[in-house]
């Protein structure tokens, strides 16, 4: 059975990052689907915030995608079609 290396940990730019974060799959994918390569960066300023996804093969590739609240955080949701 070959041992399989584990991928180095991404570094952070910035300590005050949210760690976890949780987007819907149906908005995410097919930025991550249309971008040009197989490396994205995402940039991430607070978890109420549009993450910039961004193609690392040709960085004029951009698409913004909203996060969503993951559950059990104390984010208020961003569900504007409840009552």
């Amino acid at each position: 059975m070959p041992i399989t290396p584990t991928p180095p940990p991404c570094p952070l730019r910035h300590a005050d990052l949210p760690r976890r974060i949780g987007f819907d799959p149906a908005v995410l994918a097919p930025a991550l689907e249309a971008g040009v390569g197989p490396d994205v960066l995402l940039e991430i300023s607070t978890a109420d915030r549009p993450v910039v996804v961004r193609s690392a093969d040709q960085g004029s590739f951009t698409t913004l995608v909203m996060p969503t609240a993951l559950p059990g955080s104390d984010r208020p949701s961003l569900d504007t079609t409840s009552s």
